[in-house]
C-alpha cells in the first residue's frame, strides 16, 4: 500500500496481522500478489485524503485524566511522552506487567492486545480494567468484536461492543 521509506513500520503490517483486511476494506477486488502494483496506484488515487490522515496521527492523545494509544507506554521511561514510536504503537508485556506502577497518574487506555489475554479467558473479548489501564481489543481483526469505551463527565466508564459480521 505504501512504499517503504515511507513508512518505517511496514515490517510490522503484514497480512496476519490486519494488512490484508485493510487492502481489501479499500480494495474489494485485490488478491494476493496478483495485482499488487495497481492496487497501490488506486489507493493512492482514491483513499490519499485517508492514507494521510492515518500517517498524521499522533502517537498518543490525552485529556485530563486519560492517556489514549494503540500500544502502550514505556514503563522505563521517568517522562512516558519519551517513549519510542515504535512502543506508542507496539509493547505488550512490560507495559501490561507494569499496571499500576506506570510512569504517570492517568489511566491508559489501549488497544493492540486481545482483551481475551488481558482476561485470560479465551471467550471474554469485553474491555480488560487493570489497576492502571483499560484494554478496548475486542479482537475484531479475528472476528470477535468492536469494542467501544465510554466515559462520561464523571469519569465512570461504560462499553459497547458490536460483534463482528
Amino acid at each position: 500500500m505504501v512504499d517503504k521509506k515511507e513508512y518505517p513500520f511496514l515490517k510490522y503490517t503484514s497480512f496476519g496481522i490486519g494488512g490484508f483486511h485493510t487492502i481489501r476494506s479499500f480494495c474489494s477486488w485485490y488478491q494476493v500478489g496478483t495485482n499488487d502494483e495497481k492496487m497501490r496506484k488506486y489507493i493512492k488515487e482514491y483513499y490519499s485524503e485517508e492514507i494521510n490522515f492515518l500517517r498524521e496521527l499522533p502517537n498518543f492523545w490525552e485529556d485530563d485524566r486519560h492517556i489514549y494509544v494503540h500500544g502502550g507506554i514505556d514503563p522505563a521511561q521517568n517522562d512516558w511522552k519519551l517513549t519510542s514510536n515504535k512502543n506508542f504503537r507496539w509493547i505488550r508485556e512490560r507495559f501490561h506487567r507494569n499496571d499500576g506502577k506506570l510512569p504517570t497518574n492517568k489511566t491508559i487506555v489501549f488497544g493492540h492486545e486481545i482483551c481475551s489475554r488481558l482476561h485470560k479467558d479465551d471467550t471474554n473479548f469485553n474491555p480488560w480494567f487493570g489497576r492502571q489501564i483499560i484494554g478496548i481489543d475486542g479482537g475484531i481483526k479475528y472476528g470477535k468484536q468492536l469494542n467501544a469505551l465510554i466515559i462520561d463527565d464523571n469519569g465512570q466508564y461504560q462499553s459497547e461492543s458490536i460483534l463482528a459480521s
